[in-house]
């Protein structure tokens, strides 16, 4: 049974809202999908956990009732997420499930170190320790593999890829390149590429500020989500290549338009881009249901035809995303 500290752990915080989705992710995996590993699963979990389950007469709705269930405790989702690694492995399915929790997550990294060694950034970010380091002269100095919570002071240029804590550097910037997008917690930080904000709020101080592009709440959102829904269509899995390719260009399509939204319609141009995105979901799943397939379709119909009046080119895209995704029912 896997047991976490609740001393360094919090809670992946997963709304009401989101439990049929976090379910069909969960399904995509072989270890939920299949009843067998599925109850190897379940004998990871607390017995707190697992006496409030009712199985349900499809996978699905057992999968809901799991995450239902493990939603209503403290660390209840991190417990499942780190069984369900247990029993399926570093699967393609199980890391598209850990970066969509990834916005729930709250203070720190449940996730077992393997895992952490091949996923950057992070679920969770690791504890902050003591200590820092202070930049002179001298040749480049490597510290990722140095132990937390000591000082040291060595070199003007700094590999602190892996190390955590404060760096000091008396004079000049310093920069540092890691390839992918850093998540910084309660620090002062120059962005020069995106700039990810789940959750919570975001302070700016100072005299000067320099921003290019588009920062409007709500177009920041429709990227946000039609971006997810183009990475959802590699997940399709009885559609060909150049299908996947055509409905990405549908897709790409209505993310343009989206951005034209009037600032009194955005949030019914948000609505569209959640209902395209669920619709994409539905049809990723092993086993489609078309009564839902075609229920998402019309929700996507009518957000489509509420923004009609103000961008009426929204409407012609959406009818096509809704015919091209018939042909995979």
């Amino acid at each position: 049974m896997t047991n976490l500290d609740s001393a360094n752990s919090d809670n992946i915080t997963l709304p009401k809202n989101e439990y049929h989705q976090c379910s069909q992710k969960m399904l995509r995996c072989a270890a939920m999908s299949d009843r067998g590993r599925r109850e190897s699963v379940l004998t990871r979990l607390p017995s707190n956990i697992t006496t409030r389950i009712s199985e349900g007469n499809t996978s699905s709705v057992h999968v809901f009732n799991i995450v239902q269930s493990c939603s209503q405790f403290f660390g209840g989702i991190d417990q499942l997420v780190i069984a369900l690694y247990e029993v399926e492995g570093d699967t393609k399915e199980w890391f598209e499930l850990e970066n969509y929790l990834r916005p729930f997550a709250l203070n720190r990294q449940v996730i077992p170190t393997a895992i952490l060694e091949s996923s950057q950034p992070p679920l969770r970010p690791p504890e902050q320790p003591q200590g820092h380091t202070n930049t002179g002269s001298g040749p480049q100095f490597n510290i990722g593999s140095q132990q937390a919570g000591r000082d040291i002071n060595q070199g003007n240029t700094i590999n602190a890829q892996g190390s955590q804590g404060f760096i000091n550097q008396p004079s000049g910037p310093i920069t540092q390149h890691f390839g992918a997008p850093p998540t910084v917690y309660n620090a002062p930080v120059h962005i020069n590429n995106t700039y990810n904000q789940p959750k919570g709020d975001v302070n700016l101080s100072g005299d000067t500020f320099n921003m290019t592009g588009n920062f409007q709440g709500a177009i920041l959102n429709i990227k946000s989500t039609l971006n997810h829904t183009i990475q959802s269509i590699g997940a399709i899995p009885n559609a060909q290549p150049s299908d996947k390719e055509q409905l990405t260009a549908l897709i790409t399509q209505l993310n343009e338009l989206l951005q034209q939204v009037p600032s009194d319609k955005s949030a019914e141009a948000q609505k569209v881009a959640k209902r395209a995105d669920e619709l994409v979901i539905e049809v990723t799943a092993k086993e489609l249901d078309a009564e839902v397939v075609e229920s998402k379709g019309n929700l996507l119909l009518k957000a489509a035809q509420n923004i009609g009046g103000a961008l009426p080119a929204v409407l012609p895209v959406v009818q096509q995303i809704i015919t091209f995704i018939g042909k995979f029912l």
